[in-house]
């Protein structure tokens, strides 16, 4: 799936920070995931806020670990990745995965 299909299915508003988008919409996304520990090439990170931590604190090591893009509701530090900034990334999660997996629960 590329990243601009992603996007587009999962329904969600918000631009890029970075990058040109036609550019970012013909990348290969492997994976969709809020757990840096699980980011490989390919991999969409979601970095939200936690009780006890910031996701945006993972979001180096996410870019470190094959990111192609971060979902977030606000800037990161300087990245080499690009940057979907949403309204809220913690509501992100859902209709990501829901795109990446084909919406299942339509079936």
């Amino acid at each position: 799936m590329t990243l601009g299909d992603l996007l587009l299915h999962s329904g969600l508003s918000g631009r890029w920070h970075d990058g040109d988008p036609a550019d970012l919409a013909a990348l290969t996304v492997t994976a969709v995931t809020a757990d840096s520990r699980g980011v490989g090439p390919g991999s969409v990170f979601i970095a939200f806020d936690g009780l006890t931590v910031r996701g945006l604190d993972f979001a180096a090591a996410a870019a470190a670990a094959g990111a192609v893009a971060i979902v977030a509701d606000r800037l990161p530090p300087d990245l080499d990745v690009p940057v979907w900034l949403v309204p809220d990334a913690r509501a992100a999660i859902g209709p990501l995965a829901s795109a990446f997996f084909g919406h299942p629960s339509r079936d």
